[in-house]
């Protein structure tokens, strides 16, 4: 009982101590200060049975700190770990943002074969969902990415393209997330080498 009680007190503390917001590099640093504690309470908590969605989200959330920290297969690791227990608790929309996370680090590794499995999957739970029209485009843009480095250009720019039309669809190009579309766009017609495009892109 006593060291269920200080599992709880640790899981609890390290669940509210995780950055959410990565972009500064506090958070980061703050994650890499706790991420040995953080490696010890998640070995405690995860078992074959386990269907807890908190767990799952504590999962969730190291991994994104791990990746941050440029732990990229603990990351998976983690990933991993919260694919199983969502996919026993039937929390599908969650599981459709683990597994853009998943493909993110897959993108980072160069394994493009996984990163669009995984791409894919988290876009059809997505759309299943109706998932906020920002999350969809940046999912669809990912895809363009992946597709852009496997130089599947033209796949790449229809994937680029459907980020666009959602983003114009739901009055949304005021958004800033649209710059990162169109230079997306100039980037894949640069590697094609259509120069023109490329500058007409970015004048947008």
């Amino acid at each position: 009982m006593l060291r269920q009680n200080w599992l709880d007190i640790c899981f609890n503390a390290m669940l509210e101590y995780i950055p959410e917001d990565f972009s500064t590099t506090d958070a980061t640093e703050r994650f890499r200060s706790i991420a040995a504690h953080i490696d010890v309470i998640g070995d405690y908590l995860f078992t074959e049975e386990t269907t807890d969605d908190v767990i799952a989200k504590f999962y969730s959330m190291a991994g994104i700190g791990h990746k941050e920290i440029s732990n990229y297969n603990l990351a998976l690791d983690y990933y991993f770990k919260a694919v199983s227990i969502r996919e026993k608790n039937g929390n599908e929309k969650s599981l459709g943002i683990v597994c853009n996370n998943i493909a993110v680090v897959y993108n980072i590794q160069a394994k493009y074969k996984s990163a669009l499995e995984y791409n894919h999957k988290s876009i059809k739970i997505s759309e299943k969902h109706n998932a906020l029209p920002l999350d969809l485009v940046v999912a669809y843009n990912n895809l363009a990415i992946v597709y852009s480095q496997c130089t599947d250009y033209n796949t790449a720019l229809e994937w680029n393209g459907t980020a666009l039309k959602t983003l114009e669809d739901n009055n949304l190009t005021d958004n800033p997330i649209c710059a990162d579309i169109f230079i997306m766009r100039a980037a894949i017609y640069y590697a094609e080498e259509k120069s023109e495009e490329a500058l007409g892109t970015v004048r947008k």
